[in-house]
């Protein structure tokens, strides 16, 4: 399954880009974007109370870079 029908890779701008595909203006797909991208900023803090291995931290990095 792709964003854009061209890659599956996760690009905030293509999801910007496409965000009328979804029904959502530009400034409500925003509000989202910032909402979800504050929570997965924190993924490494609550990795690290879970007491995950390095190697799955490092292997989840490009998942919740934002």
């Amino acid at each position: 399954m792709t964003w854009d029908g061209k890659s599956a890779a996760p690009v905030l701008q293509t999801l910007m880009d496409t965000a009328g595909h979804y029904r959502l203006d530009a400034a409500v797909a925003q509000v989202i974007v910032d909402e979800i991208s504050a929570v997965v900023a924190t993924w490494k803090d609550l990795a690290a109370k879970l007491d995950l291995l390095g190697g799955e931290v490092q292997m989840m990095a490009n998942v919740f870079a934002v």
